[in-house]
């Protein structure tokens, strides 16, 4: 089973990258490379062309989207 998970820089995505079970291939995606946790893209879920071929690249049974905003003034 192949697994995407956005957000690989945050808190979500560094306890997946802990508990990696080996019968699970994980892919971290972040908008930039994020050391330390295994395969790891870097690409901004804006950009949809780069991230539709990462989908096909990647072709993954499930992906877990663990993006999310760190600063609380950039979203009021």
């Amino acid at each position: 089973m192949r697994v995407l998970v956005t957000g690989g820089g945050g808190l979500v995505a560094r306890y997946l990258a802990k508990e990696q079970h080996s019968d699970i291939a994980w892919v971290f995606t972040s908008r930039s490379e994020v050391p330390g946790i295994g395969l790891s893209e870097a690409v901004d879920l804006t950009d949809v062309p780069r991230l539709l071929n990462l989908l096909q690249r990647i072709q993954p049974d499930a992906i877990v989207n663990a993006a999310g905003e760190g600063s609380v003034d950039a979203v009021q």
